[in-house]
């Protein structure tokens, strides 16, 4: 599986041409605005000769799962006060590619300069309505910007509005461990699989056959033109 991340405009085109699946973070605004990512990359896929369908893509989320929505609420508030403000500004520095060890917090995102992530610092300003999102907004954007809380019905729900709203799937990224995935696993997916978002049982063969039910690139791929013999 070829997989891409990344919504620049660089990192659109080159989904268009070479991925299969895409990581994508973003919100259900973006998704419902004329940025969408989604409807971008597929219309770009297209006019090369792709078929805009045999690109999934896939939303990054963290449930923080609770018995109800109260319990969830308590868990992600005690997550956040354990956040390490340091500890994200290094994590954030080597995936922007700029040294965030001296920046002032409440700068605008508007003055970021970097060919890294831009997609990623740009969709989270158009995301604000006032443009004005700040440094200290983008770490919690990296952290609580993320969760899904609630109960398990409720989580259910936010990720049925991401379904309709054009994505594929979800790639979950955990605060605890094994916590995250177990709130999900055990509260979650009987939910989901209840309301038939969910495969009961797995398929036999490679994750490529699973999700698109083929072992090879999907026809009008560039990569078709390339075996080794």
């Amino acid at each position: 599986m070829l997989f891409q991340a990344g919504s620049s405009t660089r990192g659109r085109a080159f989904a268009a041409s070479h991925a299969e699946g895409v990581f994508v973070v973003e919100t259900k605004e973006t998704l419902a605005g004329p940025n969408n990512v989604i409807k971008d990359i597929r219309a770009q896929a297209a006019g090369i000769g792709r078929d805009p369908a045999s690109i999934k893509f896939f939303q990054g989320i963290t449930p923080v799962v609770g018995a109800t929505e109260h319990e969830a609420r308590q868990k992600a508030e005690e997550l956040m006060e354990q956040i390490s403000m340091d500890g994200m500004l290094a994590h954030i520095s080597g995936s922007i590619g700029i040294d965030l060890s001296n920046i002032d917090l409440d700068a605008s995102l508007e003055t970021i300069q970097t060919g890294s992530m831009r997609g990623w610092t740009k969709s989270l300003i158009e995301a604000e309505p006032n443009k004005k999102k700040t440094f200290r907004d983008l770490i919690r954007a990296r952290t609580a910007g993320r969760f899904l809380i609630g109960s398990p019905e409720q989580v259910a729900d936010e990720l049925g509005t991401f379904f309709d709203a054009g994505i594929d799937g979800f790639n979950l990224t955990y605060c605890t461990t094994p916590g995250t995935f177990v709130d999900f696993i055990d509260g979650v997916v009987p939910v989901l699989r209840d309301r038939g978002l969910v495969q009961k049982e797995y398929q036999p063969g490679t994750l490529r056959e699973k999700i698109y039910g083929t072992s090879e690139l999907s026809e009008g791929h560039p990569g078709r033109g390339y075996r080794r013999v």
